[in-house]
């Protein structure tokens, strides 16, 4: 049936010529000769087996954990296409495994530049990197990746993981900037935040202290501050509570208003996104 129908087809097309192709009619079919493609080149040819074959070998010697013949394979490969990006990889691989960190960094970096678009190139030196305690550089192969704009899905992956490392090395600016990225690419990054960071909103105008009397941290532990410290909170702002260089974040907090000679207390829990809102009204200062 499929002949038929094929047959039906080609004999309409050619009782119905398309209107974009009509016009004087042609001399005959014509008799250009199809050029014949140019014949390989054998010296190419050679390296082109050499490389599969060195590549081949080199994984078989991954699977028998002989890793410096592994590396030795994998090395031969790139000299005969030293563009091969799934031998610089492996290289990279082999060379972690080893903890020859600063060859797999090299070898990974050649990964990157045969194919630029390789996440696991990028996601897997970010990890040695961050092992190698090299955190910022870490960052940075992160941010490589981001630039790429892979999928979302990758995106968001390498936005979480860099969110990691920034609140690491208290970056909290980045942390947050990262981690809004990465929930904005894939919403359920969400689920995974317990706590945010305590962020006072005065809306009166009227200044006071405030004690934080207990919190929970976002892993459940219990949290507390040097008893009898305070947080000066002026009139018409809003600020992070920073303790020691680092901002307070919790997912349930119970503090204490002092103004006027009089105190209140109050407690707060963790709902969404990346802050825990302690709102402070006029009507919540004791007078």
């Amino acid at each position: 049936m499929l002949r038929h129908l094929l047959r039906a087809a080609f004999g309409a097309a050619l009782l119905f010529p398309v209107a974009a192709c009509s016009g004087p009619a042609e001399a005959g079919p014509s008799t250009m000769a199809v050029p014949e493609p140019p014949a390989p080149d054998p010296a190419q040819v050679a390296k082109d087996n050499e490389y599969r074959e060195q590549l081949e070998a080199g994984q078989k010697a991954i699977d028998a954990k002989k890793i410096d013949d592994a590396i030795a394979h994998f090395e031969k490969a790139i000299t005969a296409k030293e563009s091969g990006f799934e031998a610089q990889l492996a290289l990279a691989r082999a060379h972690a495994v080893k903890k020859s960190d600063e060859k797999a960094i090299k070898a990974y970096a050649a990964a990157q530049t045969a194919n630029p678009r390789s996440s696991e190139a990028y996601l897997e030196c970010a990890v040695l990197l961050e092992r190698m305690g090299r955190l910022e550089a870490a960052r940075t192969e992160y941010m490589q990746l981001i630039h790429q704009e892979l999928e979302p899905g990758l995106t968001a992956k390498a936005y979480w993981l860099r969110s990691e490392l920034s609140d690491r090395l208290n970056k909290r600016e980045d942390y947050r900037r990262d981690r809004e990225q990465a929930i904005k690419l894939e919403p359920d990054y969400a689920a995974r935040i317990k706590g945010g960071d305590v962020m006072v909103v005065n809306n009166g105008g009227s200044p006071f202290a405030l004690k934080v009397d207990q919190y929970e941290t976002p892993d459940g532990a219990e949290g507390t501050l040097p008893k009898g410290y305070q947080f000066q909170i002026s009139g018409n702002t809003s600020a992070y509570l920073i303790y020691q260089g680092k901002p307070v974040t919790a997912r349930s907090i119970r503090y204490t208003i002092t103004a006027n000679g009089k105190s209140r207390q109050y407690t707060v829990n963790y709902a969404k996104g990346l802050t825990l809102e302690v709102t402070v009204n006029d009507a919540d200062i004791p007078r």
